[in-house]
């Protein structure tokens, strides 16, 4: 009776423990890093080395390697793919809530802020001021050139606009109505942003004023 007994408790916590064991989720990580909190995103602009100033601090985490929650809320110190340890560097000309720089494979990648959680305006976002060039409206089906806005004075209310708009609070249901607003710098970089005309949201839950709206009004064909 007693092997009995063994036997039905051993089968009971062998079960248990297969209802318990989770399947590992695959996720598709995008290159990111988060640096004092602020989420930084790959993109496909490098910086020289002349360029590169301090070290402002090192990666912490690899994610891909060690998380396969989807639910899991980034930290500081948290990178998608670089190794613990990896040096963060500040780029000459820009704040570093815009953009810093990773070396990879000898280049200097550039990253590109995505979410600032303590941004209250654009300018907390974006350090652009006197950098722009020119600002391309751009289909939000396959990214081609709709118009590019090269007037100065144009340009220079565009991104005041910008800079001052307010970030709110999330909205959602958002129109299909949207365009992809790409601002060109003097570095020959960009930095893109979808924005939802009906709505007068910029990507980033930014709501600058109306008279950024019909700016751009203006300059759609």
């Amino acid at each position: 009776m007693k092997k009995i007994l063994i036997s039905i408790m051993v089968l009971i916590l062998s079960l248990t423990g297969c209802a318990q064991t989770k399947p590992a989720v695959e996720i598709d990580w995008v290159d990111f890093i988060n640096h004092r909190n602020i989420t930084y995103m790959a993109t496909e602009f490098t910086a020289s080395a002349d360029k590169i100033e301090s070290e402002i601090g090192k990666t912490l985490f690899k994610v891909s390697d060690n998380i396969h929650d989807p639910n899991y809320k980034t930290k500081d110190g948290d990178a998608a793919f670089l190794v613990v340890g990896t040096p963060i560097y500040k780029i000459k000309d820009y704040k570093t809530e815009f953009r810093v720089a990773v070396k990879k494979e000898g280049q200097f990648i550039v990253y590109q802020v995505s979410r600032n959680p303590n941004a209250k305006t654009g300018k907390d976002l974006f350090d652009i001021k006197n950098k722009v060039v020119s600002v391309s409206i751009n289909s939000a089906v396959d990214n081609s050139k709709i118009v590019d806005i090269a007037d100065r004075v144009t340009i220079e209310k565009i991104v005041l606009n910008l800079l001052n708009a307010q970030v709110i609070s999330p909205m959602e249901g958002k129109s299909e109505k949207r365009y992809f607003l790409s601002f060109n710098l003097q570095d020959e970089t960009s930095f893109n942003r979808t924005y939802w005309l009906d709505e007068n949201i910029v990507w980033g839950d930014l709501k600058p004023s109306e008279e950024f709206k019909q700016l751009i009004t203006n300059a759609l064909p």
